[in-house]
């Protein structure tokens, strides 16, 4: 195992904790950015317009596909040369996306882009944690989580801004000074540490199970949600893949993993919690709109109210999480999610824009308390050979937990034949998926205090 980049003798590196949050921050913008410019790429190139998710989907797929896998081989290699790495590659292949000549050089510019993404995001939380004493990481990993974040909310701005007054290509371009910044912090904030090695063989049938499972997933909800929810039974084509994974010894980090004990309930959380945001996220906008005739320019500032309070209490989950436990924040920020889901949830045909944002912000500040928290919870329990696989899993989830999100919100939401009552219907999905986490937390608590005995390894929160 490598430790590179650990805080020595207690000093805190906190501009190497800033710079992970602004890995996962330029990582996550990635993923949004590009949205408002794909009309700009399909005038661009000519391309018929079902083609242009690929631009999307080239990011999203080796994101879930590479990460576990990125997650396993940082765990035997050195730190900071593999930090440098994902960042040179990631801003490299950014610049190859925004000079493509042709939409096929994009889509495999986005491709490779996305491959190096996923081994900064299962590498950044890591960075984060080592540059931190213990009774700090708390605190580390709530800057994280609320810098990083910000990315998926600063992407469609940022990006219309530059495609309205310079190009598409420049959403591309912005990449680079946030990682020449970031490698000279890396370069002089973190211990060398310890070498690069080549991934073993066993990784190129890894990422084909588990990128064609990823493929299957991402395609079934898109078709599902464009075509018929008949294709959401692609989905099913995924679970002999998983299985296949299962069964290879390079599962068995992952597998030891979730046996740890908390790790298994902060992955339950924190995929039960991307569900209910995203769904908060991609519902709430129609609702604004087609229900109560809001603008789109206001309907932006009243959805700002929920990542605002996610900013805001983001720092204080952190101080929270070293103060009191990891687990006890969560749980706490879990139960304030669901209550602001709970009074969001009856949609009132004559709300204010101020009424949905209270609400909102209420949700978010439930947030602030849930995303630090649980990495902290589940790096605390990890063992400390497994700190990038836990990483890794848990962005993994993340992903996934985003993806079935919004897919899940349309199935709900077009039972109720696309009007009021199905998004009522949705977000009460939504309240049970916090209730969820708050649960699996509770549980994970319930058994850490009916556990005893000498030697007992102690688990956070």
């Amino acid at each position: 195992m490598n430790t590179s980049g650990g805080a020595a003798a207690g000093v805190n590196r906190w501009w190497l904790v800033i710079a992970a949050g602004l890995v996962v921050f330029m990582a996550t913008l990635d993923s949004t950015i590009v949205t408002v410019a794909l009309p700009s790429i399909e005038d661009s190139f000519d391309t018929p317009t079902g083609s242009t998710g690929w631009v999307v989907l080239g990011y999203m797929v080796p994101l879930i596909a590479l990460t576990i896998p990125s997650g396993r081989w940082l765990d035997t290699v050195g730190r900071r040369p593999a930090f440098i790495l994902a960042l040179v590659g990631f801003g490299v292949s950014s610049v190859l996306v925004a000079v493509a000549p042709s939409f096929a050089w994009l889509v495999v510019a986005r491709v490779l882009q996305g491959g190096f993404g996923a081994v900064l995001f299962a590498i950044g939380p890591v960075v984060a944690t080592m540059a931190v004493s213990d009774t700090a990481r708390g605190r580390a990993m709530g800057l994280v989580s609320t810098v990083g974040p910000l990315g998926a909310v600063a992407g469609p701005a940022l990006g219309g801004l530059l495609v309205e007054h310079l190009s598409w290509r420049w959403i591309f371009y912005v990449n680079v000074p946030i990682v020449v910044a970031v490698v000279a912090v890396a370069m002089v904030m973190m211990n060398h540490g310890g070498h690069l090695r080549w991934p073993d063989r066993t990784w190129a049938g890894e990422i084909a199970l588990l990128g064609g499972a990823s493929i299957v997933l991402l395609l079934a909800f898109s078709l599902g949600a464009e075509t018929g929810f008949g294709w959401l039974a692609l989905a099913l084509v995924a679970v002999p893949l998983v299985m296949a994974w299962l069964r290879t010894p390079n599962s068995d980090a992952v597998v030891r993993l979730l046996r740890t004990r908390g790790v298994s309930a902060a992955h339950v959380a924190l995929l039960t919690f991307a569900v209910a945001s995203m769904a908060v996220l991609f519902l709430i906008p129609f609702y604004l709109q087609r229900e109560l005739g809001v603008p789109p320019s206001q309907t932006g500032t009243t959805m700002l109210a929920m990542p605002l309070g996610t900013a805001a209490l983001g720092l204080v989950g952190g101080w929270l999480a070293d103060r009191y436990g990891a687990r006890r924040t969560s749980f706490v920020g879990s139960i304030g999610m669901g209550t602001g889901l709970l009074l969001l949830a009856p949609l009132d045909a004559g709300w204010s824009t101020p009424e949905v944002a209270w609400r909102l912000a209420i949700i978010g500040i439930g947030s602030g308390l849930i995303t630090g928290p649980l990495m902290t919870l589940a790096i605390g329990a990890a063992p400390r050979e497994l700190l990038g696989t836990v990483s890794a899993s848990m962005s993994t989830v993340r992903q996934l937990g985003f993806a079935l999100g919004s897919a899940a919100a349309i199935v709900v939401w077009s039972l109720g034949g696309y009007g009021l009552s199905g998004m009522r219907a949705a977000l009460g999905m939504a309240v049970l998926c916090a209730l969820i986490a708050a649960l699996a937390l509770a549980v994970q608590g319930a058994r850490r205090r009916s556990v005893s005995g000498a030697g007992q390894r102690r688990v956070p929160g």
